[in-house]
């Protein structure tokens, strides 16, 4: 039997090795391992049995139509042993192809350069497969082969490990970059088989080699872009929609605010008419004010939705026995839009509360908040406490919750809105507090 027959059975595995490698952390259908096996071996018995007429068997357009429809064979076991849609299906089997064309094209390229010392390195070739024939220098030319292809899978895992996480991150359509891709690797593949079929290797042979790497590397570079675009979409989406949330969210609580100040503010008077016609006791009377001043405990600043997010906050500070200290000049924030404002400052101080909330030491469950403004430049400062460790990704700290992709949207939604106003914002840690600044231009 030929290189050639035991390559295409070599080939099929390999492609499901990388589309495993690819799609390993999604959502697998019921009865996941019956479904691979079943499918998998679908696959390889294809492979196997592919018929190879003697007549056409090696030539470059029978070895690329084989080559094409045994990895496309491979989309049954995507399609049928994930929960994913039909057009990343097509995705997960692109990419470990270009993966492995990748990797077969280094190999080419090392031994063709090698071939004054080593065997021929040609997997199409029809020289008959022989135990009797591995010398050293074939089993050298394996050894650059499968290391070649091993390296190729792993920069894919390299590449992409970070998110292909959940199946809300990879929501993918056929489109112009899909069709650009597919011609792409086509080329790559007819050029591939072209060339490995010819007899000699000279400079011509190696620059093509060198341009099928190339036209590789662009296509992993195309289908990353696709990913991390979509990726970053899928999170500008989630801080909009939280953008849009906190805005709704501030005429109910300006609402309930209003609401609340007004029945405590009578509440306190009808209590005091109350207590001196029934001859309440004093400390009753005191203790009863005390519990309802928690509730009227507003903190007055010059703008009214900085007020209604400032006793929010409070409340929920007194609730978890933090203490919420405010040096505040607002003046100079009524550019700021109402719904913008109510989610800056409520993302804010939702995380320092977050991280209070872990402090043991009484005396360390404080909250700082400092709005000045210096020149042209409003200055919002906020200090807090902080238990264990904190680990930075891009700039902000990482969620400690495991679920990476519902939460950790908190200061990326900062950013977005100090980024809108043309603002810088600033990170620090120092001896277990966490400090954060920003500048906002008034002008």
């Amino acid at each position: 039997m030929s290189f050639l027959f035991f390559y295409k059975i070599i080939f099929t595995l390999e492609i499901i090795v990388g589309e495993t490698i690819f799609t390993f952390r999604l959502k697998k259908k019921n009865m996941f391992v019956l479904r691979a096996i079943l499918t998998i071996g679908a696959c390889v018995l294809l492979s196997i049995f592919f018929p190879m007429p003697e007549s056409v068997a090696f030539t470059w357009w029978y070895v690329c139509f084989m080559f094409l429809t045994l990895a496309c064979s491979t989309f049954l076991y995507l399609h049928v042993c994930y929960e994913i849609t039909f057009a990343f299906s097509l995705f997960s089997l692109l990419t470990p192809y270009t993966f492995q064309q990748f990797g077969y094209m280094i190999y080419t390229l090392i031994t063709t350069l090698l071939s004054g010392v080593l065997t021929t390195g040609n997997m199409y070739g029809n020289d008959p497969l022989s135990f009797d024939n591995f010398d050293p220098s074939t089993l050298i030319v394996l050894l650059i082969y499968f290391e070649s292809i091993i390296l190729a899978f792993f920069g894919e895992y390299f590449l992409f490990r970070k998110q292909l996480k959940t199946i809300e991150t990879v929501k993918l359509r056929i489109n112009n970059v899909f069709l650009l891709v597919a011609l792409l690797l086509l080329i790559d593949i007819i050029l591939n088989s072209l060339i490995t079929n010819e007899a000699s290797f000279d400079l011509k042979t190696i620059v093509i080699y060198i341009y099928n790497i190339v036209c590789c590397l662009l296509i992993v570079y195309v289908e990353k872009a696709l990913i991390t675009n979509i990726d970053i979409k899928r999170e500008n989406d989630v801080l909009i929609d939280a953008v849009n949330r906190a805005k709704k969210q501030y005429e109910t609580q300006k609402e309930t605010i209003d609401l609340i100040n007004i029945k405590c503010h009578d509440l306190k008077h009808q209590i005091k008419e109350y207590g001196g016609k029934h001859s309440i006791d004093e400390t009753n009377i005191k203790e009863i004010n005390n519990l309802i001043s928690i509730y009227d405990s507003s903190i007055k600043t010059n703008n009214e939705v900085l007020n209604i997010i400032l006793t929010e906050k409070s409340l929920q500070c007194s609730s978890f026995k933090i203490r919420l200290t405010c040096m505040i000049d607002a003046t100079d924030l009524a550019f700021i839009s109402n719904g913008d404002m109510y989610s800056l400052f409520g993302n804010i101080l939702d995380n320092a509360i977050e991280a209070v909330r872990e402090v043991k030491e009484e005396s360390k469950r404080v909250i700082a908040l400092n709005i000045h403004t210096i020149n042209d430049f409003v200055v919002i400062k906020i200090d807090n406490y902080y238990e264990g460790t904190l680990q930075f990704n891009e700039g902000l700290p990482m969620t400690s919750k495991s679920d990476k992709t519902s939460h950790g949207f908190g200061l990326k939604s900062v950013r977005l809105i100090v980024n809108k106003y043309d603002g810088e914002i600033n990170l620090e840690t120092e001896n277990q507090i966490f400090k954060l600044t920003i500048l906002l231009p008034t002008k």
